[in-house]
């Protein structure tokens, strides 16, 4: 299997849910810096369409922290 850090939802124990994008976002306000936490609260103002716009800008902050989420689940009891 691929280290759990680079593990994409098809790469997840079938039992795991997939990581949602505000999973990703979640995470992003609690572990993030001032930058990365403020990110997070410009998305929950933003519509659909701001909201994808944010994705492609911020892709490297979207990967880093759905990446640690899915190494947080991989450590998880089954």
């Amino acid at each position: 299997m691929t280290d759990p850090r680079f593990a994409t939802n098809a790469e997840l124990p079938l039992d795991a849910a997939p990581i949602t994008d505000d999973d990703i976002v979640r995470a992003m306000e609690m572990l993030g810096g001032s930058f990365v936490s403020g990110l997070g609260k410009l998305w929950w103002k933003a519509d659909a369409v701001n909201r994808e716009r944010l994705k492609r800008a911020f892709e490297d902050y979207f990967v880093r922290y759905r990446n640690l989420l899915a190494l947080k689940r991989s450590k998880e009891p089954s």
